[in-house]
């Protein structure tokens, strides 16, 4: 697993967890300049990844908000680090702003 990529350091099994958000309330739940996701990653040492605004072919990215597509949001960390940053996702959706 280690050879693979999917231990850390210490031998721990990192596992990839991916959640859909929906577009319209993507930068809500992200945060301003990412705020809200940074602090769960320092809270719970996992990390997150979001797809760049940059990396999107316009075309594409238009067609996405047309239709409020989801976001995929993908969380790398060992269980409980997954686990905690998916229920404060889903604590955020839901309690602060409504969503879901």
């Amino acid at each position: 697993m280690k050879l693979e990529g999917f231990a850390g350091a210490e031998g721990d099994v990192r596992l990839r967890t991916v959640i859909n958000i929906p577009q319209s309330a993507a930068g809500r739940i992200v945060g301003k300049g990412g705020k809200n996701v940074r602090e769960i990653q320092r809270s719970t040492g996992s990390i997150i990844t979001l797809p760049s605004v940059e990396s999107a072919q316009p075309a594409a990215a238009a067609e996405a908000v047309a239709a409020d597509a989801d976001v995929q949001v993908e969380v790398f960390g060992n269980f409980i680090a997954t686990q905690v940053s998916l229920s404060l996702f889903f604590y955020q959706s839901v309690n602060k702003f409504g969503i879901f």
